[in-house]
């Protein structure tokens, strides 16, 4: 049988421009982003460029924001 690995993570930001270039910096990787109006999204393409995305940055004015319980925005 074929092995499957799932997996997915998203990290909410305020600034995604600010974001793309830190985490491209931090883990030397391009993104990919995607505008879509009031949402955006970066994609951190898995290995190669093949196996699709394993997570993204996301931004959205209405679905993120800075709290003291969770967590700091980039």
């Amino acid at each position: 049988m074929k092995e499957v690995s799932l997996g997915w993570f998203e990290i909410p930001v305020n600034d995604m421009d600010r974001a793309i270039t830190f985490y491209q910096k931090v883990f030397d990787c391009s993104l990919q982003k995607i505008d879509m109006g009031d949402f955006q999204t970066a994609m951190l393409l898995g290995e190669g460029g093949e196996n699709g995305a394993e997570g993204s940055l996301v931004s959205h004015k209405d679905f993120y924001g800075t709290s003291n319980f969770t967590g700091g925005l980039i």
